[in-house]
């Protein structure tokens, strides 16, 4: 119930307060946390640039490539994935960077949670730069 409930509030609140330049990369990344969650793509994407590159530590650059390549990725991975979530398990903030170790439930190619570290870089309110660590590709 509280996840229904919180799946049509969540967008409607992300889309009533546009993101903002004044907020914090803290922010920046937990709205796009709950929108992912909500799997709200319009609200996931504004949390990022327009030029927004995506790595596999420590640098192999990534699809999507992009805000518009990164709406359709993520449309067509919540639309395959209907109970998709992340949460993080921890944080760590350092000026611009916000760190994360997430937990993903919900994939449907994966019976076990994927856990990842992923490392933000937030610029004038907007995620930049994404790398992401995963045990199992190591």
């Amino acid at each position: 119930m509280i996840r229904s409930l919180s799946c049509l509030l969540v967008p409607t609140l992300l889309l009533a307060a546009p993101p903002s330049r004044s907020l914090s990369p803290e922010a920046v990344v937990l709205r796009q946390l709950e929108a992912y969650n909500a799997h709200d793509v319009e609200a996931f994407a504004a949390a990022y640039a327009e030029d927004v590159e995506l790595f596999d530590f420590p640098a192999a650059l990534r699809e999507p490539k992009g805000k518009a390549s990164l709406k359709v990725f993520y449309a067509q991975r919540f639309k395959d994935n209907p109970n998709l979530h992340a949460n993080a398990k921890d944080q760590m903030l350092s000026g611009p960077y916000v760190i994360h170790r997430e937990k993903v439930t919900g994939l449907v190619d994966r019976k076990d949670p994927l856990e990842v570290v992923v490392v933000y870089l937030v610029k004038d309110g907007l995620i930049q730069k994404v790398w992401f660590l995963r045990p199992d590709k190591a």
